[in-house]
Protein backbone atom coordinates (compact mmCIF):
# COMPACT_ATOMS: atom_id res chain seq x y z
CA UNK A 1 0.00 0.00 0.00
CA UNK A 2 1.12 3.56 -0.70
CA UNK A 3 -0.26 6.71 0.96
CA UNK A 4 -0.03 10.26 -0.34
CA UNK A 5 -1.74 13.54 0.60
CA UNK A 6 -2.44 15.88 -2.31
CA UNK A 7 -3.83 19.40 -2.54
CA UNK A 8 -5.99 20.44 -5.49
CA UNK A 9 -4.19 19.95 -8.80
CA UNK A 10 -1.07 18.48 -7.19
CA UNK A 11 0.77 15.44 -8.49
CA UNK A 12 2.08 12.63 -6.35
CA UNK A 13 5.60 11.29 -6.47
CA UNK A 14 6.24 8.71 -9.19
CA UNK A 15 5.68 5.11 -8.09
CA UNK A 16 7.44 2.30 -9.91
CA UNK A 17 5.79 -1.10 -10.27
CA UNK A 18 6.78 -4.38 -11.88
CA UNK A 19 4.86 -6.59 -14.29
CA UNK A 20 5.91 -10.26 -14.21
CA UNK A 21 6.09 -11.86 -17.66
CA UNK A 22 3.44 -14.43 -16.79
CA UNK A 23 0.81 -11.77 -16.00
CA UNK A 24 -1.30 -9.96 -18.57
CA UNK A 25 -3.06 -7.53 -16.22
CA UNK A 26 -2.21 -5.07 -13.45
CA UNK A 27 -4.86 -3.75 -11.09
CA UNK A 28 -4.78 -0.60 -8.97
CA UNK A 29 -7.29 0.40 -6.29
CA UNK A 30 -7.29 4.03 -5.13
CA UNK A 31 -9.17 5.19 -2.05
CA UNK A 32 -9.59 8.95 -1.66
CA UNK A 33 -10.12 10.00 1.98
CA UNK A 34 -11.75 13.31 2.82
CA UNK A 35 -12.72 13.23 6.51
CA UNK A 36 -13.47 10.41 8.93
CA UNK A 37 -16.84 8.71 8.48
CA UNK A 38 -17.65 10.75 5.37
CA UNK A 39 -17.26 10.50 1.61
CA UNK A 40 -16.99 13.31 -0.88
CA UNK A 41 -17.94 11.62 -4.14
CA UNK A 42 -16.30 14.42 -6.10
CA UNK A 43 -14.13 14.62 -9.17
CA UNK A 44 -12.12 11.51 -9.92
CA UNK A 45 -8.31 11.69 -9.89
CA UNK A 46 -6.20 11.31 -13.00
CA UNK A 47 -3.73 8.43 -13.08
CA UNK A 48 -0.65 8.86 -15.29
CA UNK A 49 0.93 5.63 -16.53
CA UNK A 50 4.32 5.42 -18.20
CA UNK A 51 5.94 2.44 -19.93
CA UNK A 52 9.63 2.71 -20.73
CA UNK A 53 10.83 6.06 -22.06
CA UNK A 54 7.55 7.27 -23.55
CA UNK A 55 5.64 10.20 -22.07
CA UNK A 56 3.16 9.43 -19.30
CA UNK A 57 -0.38 8.72 -20.51
CA UNK A 58 -3.25 10.30 -18.53
CA UNK A 59 -6.05 7.89 -17.63
CA UNK A 60 -9.28 9.59 -16.58
CA UNK A 61 -12.57 8.21 -15.34
CA UNK A 62 -14.70 6.75 -18.12
CA UNK A 63 -15.88 3.56 -19.82
CA UNK A 64 -13.26 3.63 -22.58
CA UNK A 65 -9.68 2.40 -22.38
CA UNK A 66 -6.68 4.42 -23.59
CA UNK A 67 -3.48 3.15 -25.19
CA UNK A 68 -0.23 3.14 -23.19
CA UNK A 69 2.79 3.50 -25.51
CA UNK A 70 6.22 2.01 -24.93
CA UNK A 71 9.70 3.35 -25.65
CA UNK A 72 9.33 2.84 -29.42
CA UNK A 73 6.00 4.62 -29.58
CA UNK A 74 3.92 1.50 -30.21
CA UNK A 75 1.03 0.59 -27.88
CA UNK A 76 2.06 -1.92 -25.22
CA UNK A 77 -1.04 -1.81 -22.97
CA UNK A 78 -4.54 -0.42 -22.54
CA UNK A 79 -5.88 1.11 -19.32
CA UNK A 80 -9.12 2.47 -17.92
CA UNK A 81 -10.28 4.06 -14.68
CA UNK A 82 -13.72 3.50 -13.22
CA UNK A 83 -15.43 4.53 -9.98
CA UNK A 84 -16.72 1.93 -7.52
CA UNK A 85 -20.46 1.37 -7.73
CA UNK A 86 -20.70 1.16 -3.93
CA UNK A 87 -18.24 3.87 -2.82
CA UNK A 88 -17.98 7.20 -4.61
CA UNK A 89 -14.43 7.79 -3.34
CA UNK A 90 -12.88 4.49 -4.47
CA UNK A 91 -11.49 4.06 -7.98
CA UNK A 92 -10.22 1.04 -9.90
CA UNK A 93 -7.58 1.12 -12.63
CA UNK A 94 -7.22 -1.88 -14.91
CA UNK A 95 -4.15 -2.23 -17.17
CA UNK A 96 -4.14 -4.90 -19.86
CA UNK A 97 -0.62 -5.61 -21.14
CA UNK A 98 -0.37 -6.50 -24.83
CA UNK A 99 3.42 -6.47 -25.22
CA UNK A 100 6.43 -6.82 -22.96
CA UNK A 101 7.59 -3.38 -21.84
CA UNK A 102 8.92 -1.40 -18.93
CA UNK A 103 9.96 -0.03 -16.61
CA UNK A 104 6.44 0.84 -15.45
CA UNK A 105 5.65 3.97 -13.47
CA UNK A 106 2.50 5.55 -12.08
CA UNK A 107 1.52 8.99 -10.80
CA UNK A 108 -1.70 10.45 -9.33
CA UNK A 109 -3.19 13.93 -9.68
CA UNK A 110 -5.89 15.22 -7.33
CA UNK A 111 -8.57 16.93 -9.44
CA UNK A 112 -10.87 17.68 -6.51
CA UNK A 113 -11.09 21.17 -4.97
CA UNK A 114 -10.49 19.69 -1.51
CA UNK A 115 -7.17 18.23 -0.30
CA UNK A 116 -7.42 14.46 -0.25
CA UNK A 117 -5.41 11.58 1.13
CA UNK A 118 -5.03 8.70 -1.33
CA UNK A 119 -4.29 5.12 -0.36
CA UNK A 120 -3.28 2.92 -3.27
CA UNK A 121 -3.05 -0.85 -3.68
CA UNK A 122 -1.46 -2.46 -6.74
CA UNK A 123 -1.24 -6.14 -7.70
CA UNK A 124 -1.57 -8.54 -10.61
CA UNK A 125 -4.60 -10.08 -8.88
CA UNK A 126 -7.63 -7.78 -8.69
CA UNK A 127 -8.87 -9.33 -5.44
CA UNK A 128 -5.54 -8.56 -3.75
CA UNK A 129 -6.12 -4.81 -4.25
CA UNK A 130 -9.54 -4.86 -2.54
CA UNK A 131 -8.44 -5.46 1.02
CA UNK A 132 -9.03 -3.73 4.36
CA UNK A 133 -6.25 -1.75 5.99
CA UNK A 134 -6.30 -0.71 9.68
CA UNK A 135 -4.74 2.53 10.84
CA UNK A 136 -4.55 2.83 14.62
CA UNK A 137 -4.41 6.06 16.55
CA UNK A 138 -1.30 6.41 18.67
CA UNK A 139 -2.07 4.76 21.99
CA UNK A 140 0.92 6.42 23.56
CA UNK A 141 1.65 6.21 27.26
CA UNK A 142 -0.75 4.52 29.66
CA UNK A 143 -0.40 6.04 33.13
CA UNK A 144 -2.03 4.01 35.88
CA UNK A 145 -3.18 5.00 39.34
CA UNK A 146 -2.86 2.74 42.37
CA UNK A 147 -5.64 0.25 43.17
CA UNK A 148 -7.80 1.36 40.26
CA UNK A 149 -9.34 -0.31 37.23
CA UNK A 150 -8.62 1.69 34.10
CA UNK A 151 -10.31 1.84 30.71
CA UNK A 152 -8.59 2.95 27.54
CA UNK A 153 -9.71 3.34 23.92
CA UNK A 154 -7.99 3.00 20.55
CA UNK A 155 -9.41 4.72 17.48
CA UNK A 156 -8.98 2.60 14.36
CA UNK A 157 -9.56 3.81 10.78
CA UNK A 158 -10.18 1.59 7.82
CA UNK A 159 -8.20 3.20 5.02
CA UNK A 160 -8.54 0.16 2.77
CA UNK A 161 -11.14 -0.87 0.19
CA UNK A 162 -13.17 -3.63 1.84
CA UNK A 163 -14.71 -3.77 5.32
CA UNK A 164 -12.32 -4.28 8.24
CA UNK A 165 -13.22 -7.06 10.69
CA UNK A 166 -11.31 -8.03 13.83
CA UNK A 167 -10.98 -11.61 15.00
CA UNK A 168 -9.91 -10.44 18.46
CA UNK A 169 -12.83 -10.62 20.87
CA UNK A 170 -13.85 -9.23 24.23
CA UNK A 171 -11.95 -10.98 27.02
CA UNK A 172 -8.76 -11.53 25.01
CA UNK A 173 -5.51 -10.34 26.55
CA UNK A 174 -4.05 -7.12 25.21
CA UNK A 175 -0.27 -7.31 25.06
CA UNK A 176 2.11 -10.08 26.09
CA UNK A 177 1.27 -13.20 28.09
CA UNK A 178 0.48 -12.28 31.67
CA UNK A 179 -0.81 -8.83 30.72
CA UNK A 180 -3.42 -7.46 33.10
CA UNK A 181 -4.98 -5.47 30.25
CA UNK A 182 -7.88 -7.15 28.47
CA UNK A 183 -9.87 -6.19 25.39
CA UNK A 184 -13.37 -5.28 26.56
CA UNK A 185 -14.96 -4.22 23.25
CA UNK A 186 -14.25 -4.78 19.56
CA UNK A 187 -16.08 -2.79 16.86
CA UNK A 188 -18.40 -4.29 14.30
CA UNK A 189 -16.98 -4.50 10.75
CA UNK A 190 -15.74 -1.03 9.76
CA UNK A 191 -16.49 0.11 6.20
CA UNK A 192 -13.90 1.99 4.18
CA UNK A 193 -13.46 5.66 5.25
CA UNK A 194 -14.98 4.90 8.65
CA UNK A 195 -13.66 4.54 12.19
CA UNK A 196 -14.32 2.29 15.15
CA UNK A 197 -13.34 2.07 18.79
CA UNK A 198 -11.45 -0.73 20.55
CA UNK A 199 -11.84 -0.58 24.31
CA UNK A 200 -9.51 -2.09 26.91
CA UNK A 201 -9.75 -2.55 30.66
CA UNK A 202 -6.80 -3.01 33.01
CA UNK A 203 -6.70 -4.64 36.38
CA UNK A 204 -4.72 -2.72 39.02
CA UNK A 205 -0.98 -2.91 38.33
CA UNK A 206 1.69 -3.45 40.95
CA UNK A 207 3.08 -0.25 42.41
CA UNK A 208 6.72 0.58 41.77
CA UNK A 209 9.20 2.80 43.54
CA UNK A 210 10.29 5.12 40.73
CA UNK A 211 8.89 6.11 37.39
CA UNK A 212 9.67 3.28 34.98
CA UNK A 213 8.20 3.14 31.49
CA UNK A 214 8.07 -0.11 29.53
CA UNK A 215 7.17 -0.63 25.88
CA UNK A 216 4.86 -3.40 24.72
CA UNK A 217 3.31 -4.51 21.44
CA UNK A 218 -0.01 -6.06 20.55
CA UNK A 219 -0.77 -7.72 17.22
CA UNK A 220 -4.44 -7.63 16.29
CA UNK A 221 -5.87 -10.38 14.09
CA UNK A 222 -7.93 -9.08 11.19
CA UNK A 223 -10.01 -10.77 8.53
CA UNK A 224 -7.37 -10.52 5.83
CA UNK A 225 -5.00 -13.15 4.49
CA UNK A 226 -1.87 -10.98 4.62
CA UNK A 227 -2.38 -9.69 8.20
CA UNK A 228 -0.47 -6.47 7.50
CA UNK A 229 -0.06 -3.30 9.54
CA UNK A 230 -1.91 -4.54 12.62
CA UNK A 231 0.67 -3.83 15.34
CA UNK A 232 -0.01 -1.38 18.18
CA UNK A 233 2.90 -0.19 20.32
CA UNK A 234 2.19 1.34 23.70
CA UNK A 235 4.00 2.49 26.84
CA UNK A 236 3.05 1.56 30.39
CA UNK A 237 3.72 3.70 33.43
CA UNK A 238 2.67 1.71 36.52
CA UNK A 239 1.50 3.48 39.68
CA UNK A 240 4.15 4.81 42.06
CA UNK A 241 4.54 3.68 45.61
CA UNK A 242 4.11 6.57 48.06
CA UNK A 243 7.40 8.08 49.12
CA UNK A 244 8.32 7.61 52.76
CA UNK A 245 8.58 10.52 55.08
CA UNK A 246 9.82 10.49 58.67
CA UNK A 247 7.46 11.67 61.32
CA UNK A 248 8.35 15.22 62.15
CA UNK A 249 8.90 14.51 65.87
CA UNK A 250 10.20 10.92 65.81
CA UNK A 251 12.42 10.91 62.73
CA UNK A 252 14.32 7.69 62.12
CA UNK A 253 13.79 6.33 65.61
CA UNK A 254 10.43 4.89 64.67
CA UNK A 255 9.23 2.71 61.85
CA UNK A 256 7.60 4.92 59.25
CA UNK A 257 3.87 4.49 58.90
CA UNK A 258 3.09 7.89 57.38
CA UNK A 259 3.21 8.30 53.64
CA UNK A 260 3.13 11.36 51.40
CA UNK A 261 3.09 11.29 47.60
CA UNK A 262 5.63 13.48 45.85
CA UNK A 263 6.28 14.10 42.15
CA UNK A 264 8.25 11.24 40.56
CA UNK A 265 11.24 13.48 39.90
CA UNK A 266 11.36 14.86 43.45
CA UNK A 267 14.17 12.41 44.31
CA UNK A 268 15.99 10.05 41.95
CA UNK A 269 15.29 6.99 44.09
CA UNK A 270 12.80 5.61 46.54
CA UNK A 271 14.00 7.24 49.73
CA UNK A 272 12.80 9.21 52.69
CA UNK A 273 12.42 12.80 51.57
CA UNK A 274 13.22 14.01 55.09
CA UNK A 275 16.32 12.01 56.04
CA UNK A 276 17.32 10.43 52.70
CA UNK A 277 17.29 6.86 54.06
CA UNK A 278 16.00 3.90 52.06
CA UNK A 279 12.84 1.99 53.05
CA UNK A 280 14.75 -0.85 54.71
CA UNK A 281 16.44 1.71 56.97
CA UNK A 282 12.97 2.41 58.35
CA UNK A 283 11.97 -1.20 58.77
CA UNK A 284 10.00 -1.32 55.53
CA UNK A 285 10.34 -3.82 52.67
CA UNK A 286 12.77 -2.82 49.92
CA UNK A 287 11.35 -1.24 46.78
CA UNK A 288 10.01 -4.01 44.52
CA UNK A 289 11.39 -4.43 40.99
CA UNK A 290 9.26 -3.22 38.10
CA UNK A 291 7.27 -5.94 36.38
CA UNK A 292 3.77 -4.78 35.46
CA UNK A 293 3.01 -8.07 33.74
CA UNK A 294 4.50 -10.81 35.98
CA UNK A 295 4.32 -14.38 34.67
CA UNK A 296 1.45 -16.55 35.71
CA UNK A 297 2.16 -18.71 38.78
CA UNK A 298 2.97 -22.33 38.00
Amino acid sequence: MRTVELAQGHLSDIFAFTVPLAFEKTFVSLVAHFTDNDTLGGTAPTVFIRAGLDDPTPVDEGPLSVDIHGSGGAPVARANLRRSTTDGDTFFVSITHTKSAGPWKLQIRNNESEPLRFNGFIANDEHATKRPWPEFSALGRLVFDANAVHSRQILVRNVGVSALSFKDKAGDRFGPAGSKIVISKVPDPIPSHHTGIIEMTSEPLAEVATRQTSTFDHLFTIDDALQLDRRVTYLVDPPLLPRTRCRENDGCREYVRNFDLFPPDFTPDFSCVTCGHFPEDHGLPPAPPFDPFPPFPP
